[in-house]
């Protein structure tokens, strides 16, 4: 918990600095800690407000945790797809009889 309120509060500090090189690290890092969409928008929200930060900085910032959002959604449809699988699998092979 600690660790994804520092990285939340690094990426309002890259929001409000203008630092768009540092998003897409700290967003990753953010939702490997835990964070999902609405904490990570409300960070850019923050960040803009502190900073007065408006335009392509606002931009890239938002864009970053939707880009990341649509990926953490992939991964995990994909590895419940994966896990179902094998499940039937498995399933399949103890129902052959031997």
């Amino acid at each position: 918990m600690k660790e994804r309120i520092i990285l939340l509060a690094a990426l309002a500090e890259a929001v409000a600095g203008g630092q768009p090189h540092r998003f897409e690290g700290l967003v990753k890092a953010a939702y490997e800690a835990g964070a999902d969409r609405e904490d990570l928008l409300t960070a850019v929200e923050i960040g803009r407000v502190i900073g007065e930060v408006s335009g392509p900085v606002l931009t890239e910032a938002r864009a970053t945790v939707q880009a990341w959002q649509w990926m953490v959604v992939h991964h995990l449809t994909h590895r419940a797809n994966v896990e179902a699988k094998t499940r039937r699998r498995e399933r399949w092979a103890l129902s052959i009889p031997r």
